[in-house]
């Protein structure tokens, strides 16, 4: 659409609402999977293991269905910006658990090393603890990272320099 040769008016439109449409649908398929992974069945645990990617990908398709809507009409509906600062409210809450899961596991390896050298439990033990704090302390890397990228996304969507958004 960006790169093709000027269109008519009717061939224009045609495609805008293809490409804008396309970023509707899948921004709103992602909101219907973070809405399932609050379910309790085995659906819902599958999701939630996902919930930063998921996260992440709708944040991008928001954004997307923003640009198409300002590249075309101008600007947009509050209602798109305030399920945008959702998700990345979403996001942060995830971060924030990921956080404390992590200070969680810090203080079991502790425990585990502890009890280990007390004769009360194999070695075994403490590097498994070891071993998912190693494998969180991935997941939170990986949270800040994307949390970022939202950050600087917004950021340029709103017409400001990458950076970090102040929340409030």
């Amino acid at each position: 659409y960006l790169h093709a040769p000027r269109q008519s008016a009717a061939e224009e439109k045609r495609l805008w609402t293809i490409c804008h449409d396309y970023w509707v649908l899948v921004a709103g398929r992602y909101e219907c999977c973070l809405e399932a992974a609050s379910a309790t069945n085995r659906i819902g645990e599958h999701l939630r293991q996902a919930m930063p990617a998921l996260g992440a990908r709708m944040i991008v398709a928001l954004g997307n269905t923003l640009k198409w809507t300002l590249f075309r009409h101008g600007p947009a509906d509050g209602s798109l910006w305030q399920r945008l600062g959702a998700a990345l409210l979403a996001a942060d809450q995830q971060l924030a658990v990921a956080r404390n899961t992590l200070e969680s596991r810090r203080q079991y390896i502790d425990l585990a090393r502890v009890r280990f050298e007390g004769g009360i439990t194999s070695e075994r033990d403490w590097r498994q603890a070891e071993a998912e704090f190693h494998r969180i302390r991935g997941v939170v890397q990986d949270l800040e990272r994307v949390q970022r990228q939202v950050e600087n996304a917004i950021s340029v969507l709103v017409g400001r320099y990458p950076g970090e958004i102040l929340r409030g």
